[in-house]
Order: C-alpha cells, then structure tokens, then sequence
C-alpha cells in the first residue's frame, strides 16, 4: 500500500512561491535578450525586404523584355500620349501604364476609398520599413510640378497618388513622346551599347528623375533612394539586359560607380568629364 502523506521538506518546496526580486531578475533577463536580438531580429527583417524587392525588380524587369518583343524591340518609353483605361481614353501616361499590362498587380495600386485598382508607380517591399510609414510625408520640394508636396501614396480620400511609389526611371529612355510627337527619339533594345551597365528602374520614390543632381541624399531632391536597405549608400536596379544588382554609391551625393549609366546618351563616365554625353 502506497504511502498518501508527504514528507515535511516535500510540503514545503510545494508550496515555495518565487519572490518579487526574482520575478524582477527574470524579467531583467529576458529583457536583455530580447535587447541582444532585435538587431538581428531588425537586420533579418530588412535583409528579406531587400530580397522581396529584388524579386519584385526582377519581375518588372521580365515585363519590360516582354514589352519589348511584342513592340518590334522598342523599349517602353519613359512618356508617352497613348491609351490609359480604354483606346480611345488618350492621355501622357508614364512608364508603368503599359508596363502593367505585364506585370499583374505590381503596377496596380488600390484605392482605400473605393477598393478599385489604378495603374501607379510600383511599391518596394522596404519602403514602409524605410519611412515607418509610406504616407509620413518625405519633402519632394523642386521636383516640377510637384514642388513643395510630400511624398505620400495616397491623398487624403484615399485615392492613390499614382506618381509617387517605391522606384524611379530615366524619363527619356525608351524615348518622351507627348501629344504633339516625339521630343526624345524611341529607342530600341537592340540599339543600347553595354545594356548590362544601362539602368531601367531604381530604389526610389517618385515616377521619374532628370539628371545626377536628382541622385541626392538631401531632401530637396531625393528620387533615388540610397539607404532603404541599410547605411551602405546602395540601391536595387534593374537594368536592359533584364538582370538585377545592388548597386553602391560613391560619397556622400550618392553617384553610381562602375561606370554604370542611366541612358545610352546620357553618359556618366567616372573620371572622364571629356566623355560626358558619349554614347559607349
């Protein structure tokens, strides 16, 4: 028969509770933990939104061949006066409006008014990690039309903003064509010297950007975004041949190295300012 009483020290390690100061130790503790991991937690956490955004990157690029091989090898130009929602519907429209045609939804925002889909600027997966939250307003004062707005996704009826996203472009390549005919000269893919050094799309936040004095860090005018995916001054770019980098930054006003350029005949040649404008 089994004994049913428990010895007197069993009834006591029972019935011990823990103690406020231990209780507090402990929490001590795993508060020091959870401080050591969420760096790495954080560094994780960008790490895969830079590879969502190479992804999405890659995608785009793959619709831009495709435009390409429909359109007798001619690039998609930065504008164009074409059709928007029906043929006869004609309006200057931006590089994403026939690219969408190709990409599913990257190029389709939805409205938070109506929950209808509009063509717009495609998202990077970081840029709400980069702002903490794409509508908090980064000054995008000097650019054109838009001086002085701020870098929002969606205006205050919850109507996307089409000409603000996650990636910028050249608006020349692929030529700028507007109601009255071409001001920039279409181009074709199998024109483009070195396309594998030639950009497509960039990090960035508005539809397009004009020349190196865009590329900055500064507030005023900041259409390539160089620290979305760390402090390193990089940026995830496609480029005409369709593959996809991480392309660094050279100081603090954020030019590409490498000999990297943006446009056939708009060359940036590092250390050759007699070849700037040299088609190569």
């Amino acid at each position: 028969m089994k004994n049913r009483f428990r010895s007197p020290s069993a009834s006591v390690a029972a019935s011990r509770k823990f103690t406020l100061i231990e209780l507090l130790v402990v929490i001590a503790i795993i508060a020091i933990l959870a401080s050591m991991l969420m760096p790495a937690l954080n560094q994780a956490r960008a790490k895969a939104k830079s590879i969502a955004c190479v992804n999405v990157l890659k995608q785009l690029a793959g619709g831009s061949q495709m435009y390409s091989a429909d359109n007798n090898d001619f690039i998609i130009p930065g504008k164009q006066y074409g059709p928007r929602y029906s043929a006869d519907d004609l309006a200057l429209i931006d590089w994403f409006w026939p690219l969408h045609n190709y990409t599913g939804s990257l190029c389709w925002r939805t409205s938070r008014k109506n929950r209808d889909a509009y063509p717009a600027v495609p998202m990077c997966p970081a840029a709400e990690l980069e702002l903490g939250s794409v509508d908090t307003g980064l000054e995008i004062g000097g650019w054109g039309a838009y001086s002085g707005r701020t870098y929002q996704i969606y205006d205050a009826s919850g109507y996307p903003i089409w000409f603000n996203g996650g990636y910028t472009r050249f608006p020349f390549l692929g030529g700028y064509r507007t109601e009255s005919g071409w001001n920039s000269s279409p181009q074709k893919l199998s024109s483009i010297r070195r396309p594998s050094v030639k950009f497509d799309l960039l990090d960035g936040y508005y539809t397009m950007f004009y020349d190196k004095s865009w590329w900055g860090i500064d507030a005023a005018r900041r259409c390539v975004s160089w620290t979305r995916h760390g402090n390193q001054l990089a940026a995830n770019v496609s480029f005409l041949d369709g593959h996809v980098a991480n392309v660094k930054g050279t100081g603090a006003d954020a030019q590409a190295g490498g000999g990297y350029t943006f446009w056939n005949y708009h060359v940036e040649q590092p250390n050759r300012p007699e070849k700037v404008g040299v088609a190569y």
